[in-house]
């Protein structure tokens, strides 16, 4: 978690969701397949086009022959033999270059389908069984209400971040394009050696929609690996959860039974509950 990170976060629960947290000590890590937005960590966003592949590899082939900086070593030997024939022979004219690169091109172009499936079939077992907590920054946020705690019956649960259960969280990027606007040149690059970084990285996990950007999000996310780490349900040190906001809306015998609960391993909790401002849209929060 980084410095400018906010020393506490929120997440909002229904009050049946408050109420099964309270009880078991346990947070809900969710599945990639259950989101509300299809664009959200999509197992397979790199939708691979054969035919752009072309376009960017004779580009990008035809910068590294007939560029001027030296292309890493890592790169295919073929272009650096091409690379050189351009440099080394006056006699290799510029239509026998061009018919060399394009002959590379024909040939590396199943090579280039070949390494995106790989990579897409990585991406897949990975998020396939990632498991994500979804955070808010600030629990008064109207629309989170509304959303997410059941219209205002539910509640929003604050823990603190510094030295706690969550570890490093990362704040959510909210943009107009995909992460992977600019996948193709960098998967080129690394099918034919021109850089040993494989393309994509982890922006995937926290980007979205510039349209999300009211909720605030910060996450945690475990990816494939440590099985029992991919499990739905996680405990989490009960001296974390330092705070408790009940909706304006929490019927009378949920918030009595949650007041119940915190009296056990949560008694350090302190807990408010929200009624409408009448001069504003905004909420107030009382102590209870």
């Amino acid at each position: 978690m980084s410095d400018q990170s906010p020393k506490t976060l929120c997440k909002y629960v229904t009050a049946e969701g408050l109420i099964n947290i309270l009880e078991t000590g346990k947070l809900k890590w969710s599945a990639p397949r259950t989101f509300n937005d299809p664009f959200d960590l999509a197992l397979n966003p790199w939708k691979f086009c054969l035919e752009e592949y072309g376009e960017v590899l004779f580009k990008r082939v035809t910068e590294i022959i007939m560029g001027h900086k030296k292309p890493p070593s890592t790169t295919h030997q073929v272009l650096l033999t091409i690379r050189r024939l351009r440099i080394n022979e006056p006699n290799a004219t510029t239509e026998k270059v061009k018919r060399k690169i394009n002959e590379y091109c024909s040939a590396h172009m199943q090579n280039g389908k070949t390494a995106h499936a790989q990579y897409a079939k990585k991406i897949q077992n990975s998020l396939g069984s990632a498991r994500v907590l979804c955070l808010a920054e600030r629990h008064s946020n109207l629309l989170m209400w509304a959303h997410y705690a059941n219209s205002h019956e539910g509640a929003a649960i604050e823990f603190q971040c510094q030295g706690n259960f969550l570890g490093r969280v990362e704040k959510i990027i909210y943009q107009k394009d995909l992460p992977t606007k600019n996948f193709m040149p960098k998967l080129v690059d690394y099918a034919i050696g021109f850089t040993n970084s494989e393309p994509g990285g982890t922006q995937h996990l926290i980007t979205k929609s510039c349209h999300w950007k009211y909720e605030q999000e910060y996450r945690l996310t475990r990816l494939a690996g440590d099985k029992s780490k991919n499990e739905e349900y996680h405990e989490f040190p009960a001296k974390d959860l330092v705070r408790i906001y009940l909706g304006c809306k929490v019927s009378e015998q949920n918030e009595e039974e949650i007041l119940s609960l915190i009296k056990g391993d949560f008694k350090q909790v302190k807990v408010e509950k929200a009624s409408t401002n009448q001069k504003e849209f905004k909420l107030d929060f009382n102590p209870i």
